[in-house]
């Protein structure tokens, strides 16, 4: 058996792929990784490797590279996509094909509903490899606090010294994604804002740097100076490594992101292998990744303008909850890694697909 992943370029889905890879890897199947943009244009890879399936790693838009050119050379193909709020194009193309892979039961809907033959689509979760997502020992969360904190002695008002806010005990909410506002950090903020304020926090976001991002963020900014939080949330945008956000999930105590939109929601996963609750949204891919009232809890969804959005009240009501509990919270965080080890290492999921191949036999 070998295998061609051939991923979209875009970090998350190369993450998707990653893991995969990893999973691949430890059952001894033969497989090569590569981006779209190391294919060339002749499809050499195709001939040099020979592969007995191409699985494309990446959103249904990418038809054309993930069935339409590796099906014209004759290579079998099982696309391994995601859905956004419609799928306009291809449906016609996809429904000829023995087997489709999404990760989650929300995209699958959403391919059904459009169109897509309902017995074509399976599901495929993401894998988040434990080797790499796991809770780091006090002395490397001690450092890394330590190397993003402004030391408590420099002059200016704002309270940027994570280790001592720690070291005092106040709970640390985090949200990463490629943009905050998709992640609902809105809501978060304006729930944080129900609270009392003698309850004790600190919110981090974490975005990726692109054009949306910054102008989206102007109105969380607007929103934090209006709540007065301008010394309780560190907003950070910029292109981190791997190892930087799996820091940022260890000095974390509660994972937020009630997401307005999610394809399946890797950082969910990640978070929960290390150890943390999660606070979302009773909707999207995220009820299929967070066990609600067991690995964290999950805030009504409501629909303002055709906006998907999860209720602020019961954020409020969840973070309060959390926020004021720590035995919760680990007892919480406990069974996130035991979730999410036991059904999302690279090595289970691999299996899957391997099954899935099998099916089109």
């Amino acid at each position: 058996m070998k295998i061609l992943l051939l991923v979209q370029d875009w970090i998350s889905f190369y993450n998707q792929a990653e893991a995969l890879s990893a999973g691949l890897t430890d059952l001894g199947v033969d497989h090569k990784l590569i981006r779209v943009a190391e294919l060339e244009g002749s499809g050499k890879i195709y001939k040099d490797y020979r592969p007995d399936v191409v699985v494309g790693v990446g959103s249904w838009q990418s038809y054309d590279v993930f069935v339409k050119q590796p099906k014209s050379m004759g290579f079998e193909v099982l696309p391994w996509i995601v859905s956004d709020d419609s799928v306009e194009k291809y449906i016609d193309n996809y429904n000829e094909l023995k087997i489709i892979a999404t990760p989650s039961n929300y995209c699958q809907s959403v391919f059904i509903r459009d169109g897509m033959r309902a017995d074509i689509v399976k599901i495929l979760p993401e894998a988040v490899d434990p080797r790499k997502w796991y809770q780091l020992d006090d002395k490397k969360t001690e450092k890394f606090l330590k190397y993003i904190s402004v030391d408590s002695s420099f002059p200016i008002p704002w309270k940027y010294d994570l280790l001592k806010l720690k070291k005092e005990g106040v709970p640390f909410i985090l949200t990463v994604g490629g943009d905050a506002t998709s992640k609902g950090v809105q809501e978060v903020i304006k729930a944080l804002a129900m609270l009392d304020e003698k309850i004790q926090w600190l919110y981090l976001i974490k975005a990726w740097p692109q054009e949306h991002t910054f102008r989206r963020g102007l109105e969380e900014y607007k929103l934090i100076k209006k709540c007065g939080f301008e010394e309780r949330i560190r907003y950070m945008v910029a292109d981190f490594s791997q190892e930087f956000v799996q820091s940022l999930m260890s000095i974390c105590d509660i994972y937020a992101a009630p997401s307005r939109g999610e394809g399946f929601g890797l950082p969910f996963i990640q978070a929960q292998m290390c150890g943390k609750p999660v606070i979302s949204i009773n909707a999207l891919s995220v009820k299929d990744v967070v066990v609600h009232k067991e690995t964290g809890f999950l805030a009504k969804p409501v629909k303002k303008n055709g906006l998907l959005k999860a209720d602020v009240g019961d954020l409020a009501r969840y973070l309060k909850l959390m926020l004021t509990n720590t035995e919760l919270r680990k007892k919480m965080g406990r069974a996130a890694v035991a979730y999410a080890t036991e059904n999302y290492q690279p090595k289970i999921v691999a299996e899957k697909l391997l099954n899935l191949i099998n099916l089109l036999k």
